[in-house]
C-alpha cells in the first residue's frame, strides 16, 4: 500500500464518498484532519485505506491484496501510526462488508473484534424552543472565557476538546459545544466534531454521577441550536450498537437512523504478539 500526499487525495475521493456518514473522511480529504490514505497503486486505486487515529476505512476489491501483504501493512504502517497518535487500536469501517467477512477470517491472529455500529443525522432547519434543562444543572457555551476559569472536571473537558484537534486553542477557533454544570461540578459536554463545509459530527458525553436525568438529551438540544448559529446544517451521530442508552438520547434529540454496519476492533498488542509469535 502506498501513502497519497493531500495533493494526491482528489484520485480516492470518489471512492470514499460512499461513506459520506463518516465525516472524519471528508475532514482527511478537505484537510482540516491529519490524516493517512493509502492506495494500492496510483495509476489505477483499486483498493484505499484511510486512517486518522483509530478511526480507519476500507474500501475496493479484497481480491486484488494478498492477505500476507495486508497483514504487514497494517503492522507496519497501521498500528505505527496509532502508536505514534497514542491509541490501543484501530476500528476498522468499510462500505462493503465483505471487506469485513474477509479479514475477520484472515486476521485471526489479530484476535478481531466484530460489533454493530449506529449513524444518525440530524438536518436543521430551525431553532429548537421549550428545551428543558433539568433542574440543577447549568448549561453554557465552550469558549476563552469558560477555559480560563477552574471547575472539577476540567482536565476532562480539556483533554475532550484534543481528541480531534490539535490543541484546546485549535477546538477554539474551529469547533464549537457546550458542557453542563451541577454548581461548580462539571456534568457533561457535548462537542463539535470534524467540522467541514456545513456539517459536524457530535460528540457527547454526561459523566456517570449526572445520567438518566435528561440532562444529555438537553445538552444536545442546546448544542443543535448553537449549530445553527454556527451555520451546520447537517450534524452527525455514531456509536456502538451496544451503547443503547446513546441511541435513545439521538432519537429523543431528533436524529434519524440513516446507517446500521458492523466495524472491526482490532488491538495494536494483539497484532504484536501475534506476530511475535508467529
Amino acid at each position: 500500500m502506498l501513502p497519497l500526499t493531500h495533493q494526491q487525495y482528489h484520485l480516492v475521493e470518489p471512492q470514499l464518498q460512499q461513506m459520506e456518514h463518516h465525516s472524519v473522511l471528508k475532514t482527511i480529504l478537505s484537510g482540516e484532519t491529519p490524516g493517512y490514505i493509502y492506495v494500492n497503486s496510483k495509476k489505477n486505486p483499486a483498493v484505499v485505506f484511510a486512517q486518522f487515529k483509530h478511526r480507519a476505512f476500507i474500501s475496493g476489491d479484497p481480491d486484488v491484496l494478498d492477505p500476507n501483504d495486508l497483514i504487514n501493512f497494517i503492522q507496519n504502517a497501521v498500528f505505527t501510526n496509532c502508536q505514534n497518535s497514542a491509541v490501543p487500536l484501530i476500528r476498522l469501517s468499510s462500505d462493503d462488508p465483505i471487506w469485513l467477512d474477509w479479514i475477520e477470517t484472515k486476521f485471526q491472529p489479530f484476535n478481531p473484534i466484530r460489533t454493530g455500529y449506529r449513524c444518525f443525522r440530524y438536518q436543521i432547519d430551525k431553532v429548537i424552543e421549550d428545551i428543558h434543562i433539568p433542574q440543577g444543572f447549568l448549561i453554557k457555551p465552550v469558549d476563552h472565557a469558560l477555559i480560563q476559569t477552574d471547575f472539577i472536571g476540567k482536565d476532562d473537558l480539556l483533554e475532550e476538546m484534543c481528541s480531534e484537534r490539535e490543541s484546546v486553542q485549535a477546538f477554539l477557533e474551529k469547533s464549537f459545544g457546550v458542557v453542563a454544570f451541577a454548581e461548580s461540578q462539571l456534568a457533561g459536554w457535548c462537542l463539535s466534531e470534524y467540522n467541514v463545509k456545513q456539517q459536524c459530527k457530535v460528540g457527547i458525553a454526561s459523566l456517570p454521577p449526572f445520567q438518566q436525568r435528561g440532562l444529555a438529551t438537553a445538552m444536545t438540544q442546546v448544542f443543535l441550536n448553537d449549530a445553527h448559529h454556527h451555520g451546520i446544517q447537517t450534524v452527525y451521530w455514531h456509536c456502538y450498537e451496544s451503547n443503547v442508552a446513546s441511541q435513545k438520547t439521538a432519537l429523543k434529540a431528533g436524529f434519524s437512523v440513516i446507517s446500521k454496519e458492523d466495524v472491526l476492533i482490532l488491538y495494536v498488542n494483539h497484532a504484536r504478539e501475534a506476530g511475535a509469535s508467529a
